[in-house]
C-alpha cells in the first residue's frame, strides 16, 4: 500500500492540494485546500473525468460548522488494483479543478 499511497499523495500534490501523507493505512486522508470544504472536494473528485469516490470528513463528524479547518479532509480508499490506481491518480493530477 505504500506504493499506492505515494502515487495518490503525489497526484493530489500535482493538483495543487496540500501534502497529506499517512504513515500507514488503507486510506489517504487528503486535506482540502484553504476555502474548500471536504464536501466540495469530494464532489470535485466525482467529476466524470476522475471518478474517485471519497468520503468527506463532514459526513463522518456530523455538523462541520462545529469543527475547525483541520477536519476538512476526504478519505480515499486504496483498494483498487495498481492499474486502476494509476488511472485514478493520473486523472486527479490532470483534471481536478476546485472553485
Amino acid at each position: 500500500y505504500r506504493r499506492r499511497r505515494d502515487l495518490f499523495v503525489s497526484a493530489f500534490e500535482s493538483a495543487g492540494l496540500p501534502r497529506s501523507e499517512p504513515e500507514a493505512s488503507l486510506y489517504v486522508w487528503q486535506r482540502a485546500p484553504e476555502g474548500v470544504t471536504s464536501t466540495e472536494l469530494a464532489e470535485a473528485l466525482l467529476d466524470e473525468k476522475i471518478l474517485a469516490v471519497t468520503i468527506p470528513s463532514a459526513a463522518l463528524i456530523g455538523d462541520p460548522s462545529q469543527h475547525g479547518p483541520e477536519e476538512q479532509y476526504v478519505r480515499l480508499s486504496m483498494v483498487a488494483n495498481w492499474d486502476e490506481s494509476e488511472q485514478i491518480a493520473t486523472a486527479i493530477a490532470e483534471h481536478l479543478k476546485l472553485g
